[in-house]
């Protein structure tokens, strides 16, 4: 244990992999927004929407919004 308090030695073979996420991106091209809202999802502890072609140009304008809102000063 360093005197931060953590342990950062890494034990990987204690971890266990543990999801039921289905969604898939439906391009070649949309890998950030879709790596973004997942990140946002998994940090907020909520359901990841479904992102499709129809309504992945408001995923993107939502997203851009919430990192404007919450950007540092």
């Amino acid at each position: 244990q360093t005197s931060d308090g953590f342990n950062r030695a890494q034990h990987w073979d204690q971890w266990k992999l543990v999801t039921s996420f289905q969604h898939r991106q439906h391009d070649k091209k949309s890998c950030g927004i879709h790596c973004g809202i997942f990140a946002n999802s998994y940090i907020a502890n909520t359901k990841h929407p479904e992102i499709n072609n129809k309504n992945i140009n408001e995923h993107r304008m939502n997203f851009a919004l919430h990192l404007l809102r919450h950007r540092a000063p």
